[in-house]
């Protein structure tokens, strides 16, 4: 399986696009799957189960042999044995460790053997989706063999007591919708569909193709915004001397512009997605109070949050959204004390000045809520594009480099900040709102 080039020759739209092989065939891919969707609910929607997880099998496996061509047997290979260790060795802790080693050793091994040294799109990407969609049945098949009484609310609602048969986990690992880039979700959400139980039948074609197409025509907004923006925001630049001999702001700026591009085109990617889910139905969400139908249940990134975030917590609210829930359902509330490190230093900066100007955020002034904003918006997107660099350039000697430039400011800070903070931030902080509470009482 060494040659990962995919089913066919597609030279001449290669020419036509500028794109690289592998990047065309996989937006081809993702725009397959609409039509997909068109058929599946023309001929397959709401019939018996065993065709519809044939169907997306099918679908879903031919994407991959057109995109990776004979690597598209790697994803096979996982989900067979991933089905065998289910069955085998049954519902225990032990199984579920030996499906992270098994499906994360095999990833981690495709990293390293194809790794180019660039951002390589091979079948390693929608392996890492495949990857957690197989670690997530494992969880779900333990939840669902522990005493009920005491499991959680959160995972009862995503529990399974038997094991999925193969054609079951072959139609969730292949959905045509989600195998590529994703969109999570979970065995049991996926039974509800394929078995009818998801959607009330009056709502079945309920804006659901209206709101598919604009998820669509967003996706392909943000692909054309990073056709036209990467060429002057690109990583070539970031590695050139003349970034070099930018201003250290300068340098600043750009890595931060570098990184909003970045990003677009996971949100393109993204968006193209969710489209397909949302036509094909199994994006349903329930509805609002006042009745309306909500499709936004594979919802990947909030847009009207993202382009306005100016908090660590917002980025985490509005983007790659199903995989932090799948981070936060199937790590976090196991190993809680992650949580307590995770953006530790903005609740601190948040709690100090909520005790000094007695309001919360949205309840001061414009005039010192702007500038508080436009500073935490500096900060977070510095942050954040701090850390795409080594994300996207992949090298410990590229992003290195960048991060030399600009005098490695962001750890720096933080270790500075939690060196300091309980030894001496706080107690300066914490005696000077005393006094001032000592003050406003000896007034009174």
């Amino acid at each position: 399986m060494a040659d990962c080039g995919g089913f066919g020759s597609i030279d001449f739209l290669v020419k036509a696009s500028g794109l690289s092989d592998p990047s065309l065939r996989l937006v081809i891919g993702l725009f397959s799957a609409y039509p997909l969707a068109f058929i599946y609910h023309a001929f397959f929607y709401r019939t018996k189960p065993v065709l519809q997880h044939m169907y997306f099998t099918f679908c879903g496996f031919s994407l991959a042999f057109f995109c990776y061509g004979w690597c598209a047997g790697h994803s096979m290979i996982t989900i067979v044995s991933s089905y065998l260790l289910l069955h085998i060795v049954g519902p225990s802790s032990t199984m579920v460790a030996l499906m992270f080693l098994f499906n994360m050793g095999y990833l981690l091994s495709g990293y390293v053997y194809y790794a180019s040294g660039d951002y390589d799109v091979n079948w390693t990407t929608p392996q890492c989706i495949l990857c957690l969609r197989l670690l997530s049945i494992a969880w779900d098949y333990y939840d669902g063999n522990q005493d009920q009484d005491k499991l959680s609310a959160d995972f009862k609602t995503t529990a399974i007591a038997t094991p999925p048969k193969l054609l079951e986990i072959l139609g969730l690992s292949y959905f045509y919708g989600g195998f590529l880039v994703g969109p999570q979700f979970q065995m049991k959400a996926y039974l509800a569909f394929v078995n009818g139980t998801l959607i009330d039948k009056k709502d079945d074609d309920n804006q659901r193709l209206a709101e598919g197409l604009k998820r669509m025509s967003l996706g392909i907004l943000y692909l054309g915004l990073y056709a036209v923006t990467e060429p002057w925001f690109s990583a070539n630049v970031l590695l050139s001397d003349e970034y070099q001999r930018f201003s250290f702001l300068g340098r600043v700026w750009f890595m931060i512009f570098f990184s909003r591009v970045a990003f677009m085109k996971y949100l393109a990617v993204w968006l193209l997605s969710e489209g397909s889910c949302i036509i094909s139905g199994i994006s349903y969400n329930g509805k609002t109070e006042d009745g309306k139908v909500k499709w936004d249940g594979l919802r990947n990134i909030k847009l009207s949050v993202y382009e306005t975030m100016y908090t660590f917590q917002h980025c985490v609210d509005a983007f790659n959204i199903n995989t932090n829930k799948w981070v936060f359902r199937y790590i976090f509330k196991r190993l809680r004390f992650l949580e307590f490190i995770i953006m530790l230093m903005e609740k601190q900066v948040q709690t100090m000045c909520y005790a000094v100007t007695k309001k919360s955020l949205p309840e001061m002034p414009a005039y010192v809520k702007i500038p508080v904003i436009l500073t935490y918006a500096f900060v977070v997107h510095f942050g954040l594009s701090y850390f795409m660099v080594a994300f996207n350039l992949l090298t410990i000697p590229r992003f290195h480099r960048i991060w030399r430039s600009i005098y490695y400011t962001v750890p720096v800070i933080l270790v500075i900040w939690h060196s300091l903070y309980p030894i001496v931030i706080y107690p300066v902080f914490k005696k000077m709102t005393q006094d001032q509470k000592d003050r406003s009482k000896k007034e009174k």
